[in-house]
């Protein structure tokens, strides 16, 4: 909740600068979240001040002009398509395609020079645009700094620089610092093979009735991953399904 709420407020800062703005995650209900939050905000301002079209999914300042864009990057961000943009926020950026990153957004930014911030968990995942950027700023394998230009910064937070989270949570996170996950989720520590997300472990039918039709798969080959920092309540997981030489997957 903390990232969010700050996000939103200084999402509605920004917005009394000129030029449209763009908030996507991989899912919806990523953004839709940073939007809710920002629809709070505007609240306080004076009536009319910022209007929002929810068909055409964006809020506009109507002092500047500017409109934040809420999209989605699933389904190639073809969403995100002829949008043009002088800031972009990537949430749960670590889950962001680099093809989709290369070909649809950062072209949204090319006439205006814009900002991208991507905000995301620690994965090495080499098909992740956040992991390939992160990895060319630190070993200078990218032309983002030149000695005269600041392009690209490396900013790291962890839950001991977090003011917003609640002492209990803290406490039980300690307690579990040494946990590859809580590394990778709270820490900065790069994750990878068996600590990568969605670290996929073959199931059995009858355990995956919680998320799909037992009766419908029973016969079927089920590979199943858990975010690692979250199996105390399953909230991130994908499964893969095999049957009939088909494969589905299906995504919290």
């Amino acid at each position: 909740m903390g990232k969010s709420l700050i996000l939103a407020q200084l999402i509605t800062e920004e917005s009394f600068l000129e030029g449209d703005i763009l908030v996507a995650a991989p899912q919806q209900s990523t953004t839709d979240v940073i939007k809710n939050y920002i629809l709070y905000h505007t609240r306080h301002f004076d009536d009319g001040t910022f209007v929002y079209k929810e068909r055409k999914k964006y809020i506009e300042n109507t002092i500047t002009g500017t409109r934040i864009h809420f999209r989605t990057l699933e389904d190639g961000a073809k969403n995100i398509r002829g949008l043009t943009v002088r800031l972009t926020i990537i949430d749960e950026a670590q889950l962001a395609p680099k093809k989709v990153m290369e070909e649809v957004v950062i072209p949204t930014m090319t006439t205006t020079g814009g900002r991208l911030i991507l905000i995301g968990t620690a994965v090495e995942d080499l098909s992740s645009y956040m992991y390939y950027v992160i990895d060319s700023v630190k070993h200078n394998t990218r032309d983002f700094n030149t000695p005269d230009t600041f392009s690209a910064e490396v900013i790291t937070v962890s839950a001991d620089d977090n003011p917003m989270m609640h002492p209990k949570q803290y406490r039980d996170i300690q307690s579990k610092r040494s946990n590859p996950a809580i590394q990778r989720e709270f820490y900065n520590a790069w994750g990878k093979l068996e600590d990568a997300l969605f670290s996929p472990t073959l199931i059995q039918p009858h355990q995956a009735n919680e998320y799909i039709p037992f009766d419908l798969y029973q016969q079927s080959y089920i590979a199943m991953g858990i975010d690692p920092a979250r199996k105390s309540d399953n909230s991130a997981y994908s499964i893969s399904i095999t049957l009939n030489q088909k494969t589905i997957t299906i995504e919290s």
